[in-house]
């Protein structure tokens, strides 16, 4: 038998020998478990992929002893090494098993340093690392550092070239069956051994400086404290260890432990963030109103926080809604970025805004149209945009087909579509808009249906755009929960194609409520680009769009407090 074929067996074996400790609590098993799981993490033939598994069943057994620290270690090499092992341009398919492979692990890794003592930035560096790679790899093959000298370059390609070589190699010795033949796999493992160190010496050089941190993609000190400069952020992690809940302001990290399951997210969550942060008990001043980002991991990531509250005691201090406008971020890195897109803000002047509705409205027949193709409240909507949002020239189109959409797209600073949105179960790329094309004569047939892709979204280009209000159900709901950490959903794929500004749903939202919401809305917007124009200062802000939606939500919330279902799926992502 070879030495892969050998180390394959021995890391089938770990789990099984470990749940035996677990029944037995005898010294001599656990001594018999833990040199097998450290013998096989040294290994040389052992692939990026197979350390995965190694490092989970690495850190349940330490975690078991108390051994937070080494569980910590091993989690946060795992982490390190699949990240770095992921090379630009990756294959959707490979993304997908990457994904799979390393879902949670970064959470994991999270709790197990905090339950060590490890530094806060350190624990959130391999947070953020392990999650949102998807949309991590679509923004690395999207630039292609032009704005970096010629030196630099070389040694970003070297270090992908290099990167892509070792990818390869890892998935290749991972497909080797236990009847492998020797001289492949030694030939295999010297080469892997021979890229691995000329890889870590690249990676050595690129760590060296400062310009190319885009290239590892970790958050740095400096760059927290500039996301926390307009308000708190905060991460909630799930693990399957424990649950953390992190607040990063600009004086620094505090973190605040969960010990119990959270069954109530205001009691054990919510009121605590709004404590710690001193978050006042009421909103008084529209002009400075505080202001956090919600960074949840896990099934976290399905929970609202922006409505966590007590609507039982008919007290508005214990309502999140009543404290702060949240916003919500799927990775440091997507608000940095979103942030820097919306310096667009800056160009805007008055009486250029241009905006697109996306209609779906209930064709005019005398037969009543069947199923859900179209929306009953979006000519209604429509008009309610039209009629408050005056200081922007809309373009409306109904029932335009997604290449039309894609079309405009870059030439819109405002996009607000009243239609129809799915949430695919098995594939976050492809959650859609439901559009039309028309291919049949009835015209509500389903095969009329045009989608318009997340995937399709998040490779458009734009570079004028402020703005999308994503008025359909679903738009910021992932149902894969080996995705939940990637932030892939159709709200998200507006934000890669160009538009810091997202507002989206969680769940279904109810078409009775659609027109209303919107009339608020864009109400307050464009109150705020009038008065901004008569002060002679920036159009609009980031402040003026998060608090427009955040004013339409309580607006409704007051109306209907007993009905979070109708106001709290919409959610705000950005800066």
């Amino acid at each position: 038998m070879d030495e892969t074929a050998s180390s394959d067996l021995k890391i089938l074996a770990i789990p099984v020998l470990r749940d035996y400790w677990i029944a037995t609590r005898a010294q001599s098993d656990f001594d018999n478990v833990y040199t097998l799981i450290m013998g096989s993490w040294a290994s040389p033939t052992v692939s990026p992929y197979e350390k995965m598994a190694i490092a989970r069943d690495g850190a349940k057994l330490l975690y078991e002893v108390g051994s937070f620290r080494k569980a910590w270690e091993m989690l946060k090499q795992a982490v390190e090494i699949i990240i770095l092992a992921c090379p630009r341009n990756l294959p959707q398919v490979d993304q997908s098993f990457i994904i799979s492979t390393i879902s949670g692990l970064s959470n994991d890794a999270c709790a197990m340093g905090i339950a060590a003592d490890v530094d806060l930035v350190e624990v959130l560096q391999t947070l953020e690392s392990g999650r949102g790679l998807a949309v991590s790899l679509a923004h690395a093959a999207n630039d292609d550092y032009q704005h970096l000298g010629p030196e630099l370059q070389n040694v970003v390609a070297d270090f992908e070239d290099c990167r892509a070589k070792l990818f390869f190699l890892s998935m290749s010795s991972g497909l080797i069956g236990l009847d492998g033949r020797s001289e492949t796999s030694l030939g295999l493992v010297k080469s892997r051994a021979e890229i691995k160190k000329e890889f870590e010496l690249l990676s050595k050089t690129v760590q060296e400086h400062p310009e190319l941190e885009v290239v590892l993609q970790q958050p740095t000190v400096g760059m927290l404290q500039s996301l926390a400069s307009n308000g708190p952020l905060v991460v909630v992690n799930s693990s399957q260890f424990r649950n953390d809940a992190i607040l990063w302001r600009t004086l620094g990290a505090r973190n605040t432990t969960l010990l119990v399951v959270m069954n109530w997210l205001w009691d054990l969550v919510v009121s605590r963030v709004c404590q710690e942060l001193q978050l006042p008990s009421s909103k008084h001043d529209e002009l400075h109103i505080p202001r956090l980002w919600w960074l949840p991991t896990g099934f976290f990531t399905q929970m609202p926080f922006h409505a966590a509250g007590d609507y039982f005691d008919g007290s508005s201090s214990d309502l999140m809604a009543s404290r702060a406008i949240s916003s919500y971020t799927s990775s440091f890195r997507m608000l940095s970025w979103a942030r820097s897109k919306s310096l667009n803000l800056s160009n805007l002047k008055d009486g250029k805004l241009d905006g697109m509705i996306v209609t779906m409205a209930l064709p005019r027949t005398k037969r009543r149209p069947r199923g859900t193709i179209f929306v009953r409240t979006a000519e209604e909507e429509a008009d309610a945009i039209e009629h408050e949002a005056i200081n922007i020239s809309w373009l409306r189109k109904d029932k335009p087909s997604a290449a039309d959409v894609v079309a405009e797209l870059p030439a819109k600073n405002f996009m607000h579509f009243c239609c129809h949105g799915e949430s695919d179960p098995k594939e976050p790329a492809q959650s859609h808009l439901k559009l039309f094309k028309r291919t049949t004569e009835t015209i509500d047939d389903v095969r009329n249906i045009d989608r318009l892709a997340a995937k399709s979204v998040a490779t458009a280009s734009s570079q004028s755009s402020v703005l999308v209000v994503l008025s359909a159900c679903f738009t910021a709901d992932i149902q894969l929960d080996s995705h939940l950490d990637e932030g892939l959903h159709i709200g998200n794929a507006f934000q890669m194609a160009g538009f810091p500004h997202v507002i989206g749903s969680s769940w279904a939202a109810s078409d009775a409520i659609c027109p209303s919401w919107s009339r608020l809305f864009y109400l307050v917007l464009n109150h705020r680009i009038t008065q901004n124009a008569q002060m002679g200062s920036l159009l609009l802000t980031n402040y003026d769009i998060a608090l427009a939606y955040d004013m339409a939500v309580n607006k409704i919330l007051r109306e209907d407090p007993f009905w979070p279902i109708l106001w709290a799926p919409f959610v705000h992502i950005g800066p």
